[in-house]
């Protein structure tokens, strides 16, 4: 709808936001907007070539959309800016590769729509608010997870069928190593390297299959233990 957000002022974002804002109709059981989406940063839906960040004095008129505010393209979220989105009495969609922000980790875990896809990396600090997420948890894309909660979270909630899928995975810790293995669930990790023993004996004791079809390397006592773990699957070990 507006492609080229790189020169708009907050004064000029209060003006759109005020004009596309229609106000909302109360059903008793729920209440609807009627305010259109806004695709901020974008051409209705088709990403445009984004822009570097969102100021904060920007970030609070947006915060006022009634509506579906969907914000792509976008570089870099500063906290301050972050915690006022947190604050949008509609629905915010933005694809974010890392979330640090506990009030937008909040605000996210109790609306209805899926915005967490992207994601790469979620901090320490956010992973207990993440974790609360009541949607799908789909997080494909996540690199790194080292949160007991957001393990537990994987374990105990619905995911895609009936396993556990992180095939960007690079970085587990062994809290999270063992969560993941007392599950019931099968996991397949994309970890390519396992340096730590602990990690390891997790795995090999777990009481479903653990797939590491993309394990490329692991120190010489990983490989003793993954030798004679009966649920783990890896390529052979003597090309490791």
């Amino acid at each position: 709808m507006f492609p080229n957000m790189r020169d708009l002022s907050p004064e000029a974002a209060r003006i759109l936001v005020t004009s596309l804002n229609r106000g909302v109709e109360d059903r008793g059981y729920t209440r609807i907007s009627k305010s259109p989406t806004f695709y901020f940063g974008s051409d209705f839906g088709f990403a445009a070539s984004g822009f570097p960040t969102l100021s904060p004095a920007l970030a609070v008129e947006l915060a006022k959309y009634e509506g579906i505010l969907a914000i792509q393209g976008l570089g870099e979220l500063p906290d301050e800016s972050a915690a006022a989105l947190a604050k949008v009495p509609g629905v915010l969609q933005i694809q974010l590769r890392e979330l640090d922000s506990v009030s937008l980790a909040q605000w996210f875990a109790h609306q209805i729509n899926s915005t967490l896809s992207n994601l790469e990396t979620v901090s320490q600090q956010v992973a207990p608010a993440s974790s609360q997420y009541k949607q799908f948890f789909n997080l494909r894309a996540l690199t790194v997870m080292e949160s007991p909660e957001l393990a537990r979270r994987f374990v105990d909630s619905t995911t895609s069928g009936n396993g556990i899928t992180l095939p960007a995975l690079s970085t587990l810790s062994a809290e999270a190593a063992e969560i993941l293995a007392a599950g019931s669930k099968s996991r397949y990790l994309g970890m390519t390297v396992i340096e730590s023993s602990a990690v390891a004996w997790a795995f090999a004791n777990s009481k479903q299959e653990v797939k590491l079809p993309r394990l490329r390397a692991a120190t010489p006592e990983v490989i003793e233990i993954l030798k004679h773990a009966k649920p783990i699957e890896t390529p052979p070990l003597d090309t490791v």
